[in-house]
């Protein structure tokens, strides 16, 4: 009789597509300690049996994380801390499993002045994982990126392909990854990263969770001159950053549309009036062919007649002539800045052009 066992190993990988997930980092309404069923799922099945393990053992070590959720709560919130440290010597330690991550997932939050041991093991870690793609650098603030930046000196990593980071301590850390194709943005990404971005990662083809902000949210980036009047901005609900408008600072226009030649899906956190898609210049974007935009549903205090509809996002985006995949993802009222509420499935697809 045959059983579970004679089934080929391509079934299991589809079989394992439906298994729930916690949801990606930096997306809007992202619950970060959203409990990973399909890890608890993976882990039962490659201790079932020999047969199993071979099989399902990678798929669980396929993606690795260091980070604070509901299982593993932050215990000396005012001291230091030593979990990004246990858990990359752990990994270290594990030779048999590195050639099974290629997601990594890490908090640098603990790293200080008088606490990087942690970082220092993560940054070893990242030399021994040789199929390693995909990074997750949650928490990378000015000290860490600093650290990281002076330790890595000299170094590249081509393998990794995808990129989640803060946007204000991107600069300091991109040329590290050269080959990047896909950029999951936390925080806003004013002129100088996106100068920065086409510089050292002129392949980029994803930009997830973009959002425009003033030139003085980057670590270094120069103030404006004392004296001179700030240009007319527009305010943005995700992350509470400021969208620039777009007639104020021509040369913004002029850093987009030569960054991301090779751009061909780009995702948007926020409320988007028109002149604010304007800003994107979508049509100068010659690769361009997905838009996602995750559109919040009217707060209390907004009116809901100022606040566009799917489909008049869709009539805007239709303006530009181009032949694209728009994809309205929508999200209750208050993301993603209460990241406890619902998720709402409802997404509209239009096919323009």
């Amino acid at each position: 009789m045959a059983s579970i066992l004679d089934l080929p190993n391509e079934l299991y990988l589809e079989i394992t597509q439906s298994f729930p997930s916690a949801v990606s980092f930096a997306e809007p309404g992202v619950v970060h300690d959203k409990h990973d069923y399909r890890a608890d799922t993976l882990r039962a099945l490659s201790q079932t049996c020999v047969a199993l393990r071979k099989v399902f053992l990678p798929m669980l070590w396929r993606s690795f994380g260091a980070y604070f959720n509901s299982r593993n709560r932050r215990r000396k919130p005012r001291t230091r801390e030593k979990m990004l440290e246990r858990r990359m010597m752990g990994l270290r330690k594990a030779t048999h499993l590195h050639a099974y991550v290629r997601k990594l997932a890490v908090t640098v939050e603990e790293c200080n002045e008088d606490n990087w041991q942690g970082m220092a093991e993560f940054l070893s870690v990242l030399n021994l994982l040789p199929n390693l793609d995909s990074l997750v650098i949650l928490s990378l603030v000015h000290y860490p990126a600093i650290l990281m930046q002076s330790t890595l000196f000299g170094k590249k990593f081509p393998n990794i392909t995808s990129l989640t980071i803060a946007m204000n301590a991107a600069p300091t850390i991109l040329a590290f990854f050269p080959h990047l194709e896909e950029l999951s943005a936390i925080g806003g990404c004013n002129p100088y990263i996106v100068e920065s971005l086409g510089r050292v990662c002129p392949g980029l083809r994803t930009l997830r969770n973009y959002l425009p902000s003033a030139p003085s949210r980057v670590y270094g980036a120069p103030a404006s001159p004392a004296g001179q009047a700030p240009s007319k901005e527009l305010v943005g609900v995700f992350s509470g950053l400021a969208i620039s408008e777009p007639d104020a600072n021509p040369s913004y226009k002029q850093d987009i549309d030569k960054a991301w030649p090779k751009l061909e899906n780009i995702s948007l956190n926020g409320r988007f009036p028109a002149n604010t898609l304007e800003a994107l210049k979508l049509r100068i974007l010659p690769n361009l062919r997905t838009l996602t935009i995750f559109r919040a549903a009217p707060s209390t205090w907004e009116k809901p007649e100022e606040i566009p509809t799917a489909e008049q996002l869709r009539d805007l985006v239709s303006e530009t002539r181009r032949k694209l995949v728009l994809r309205v993802h929508h999200l209750p009222a208050g993301m993603p800045h209460n990241q406890n509420g619902v998720f709402e499935d409802k997404v509209d697809v239009y096919h323009l052009g």
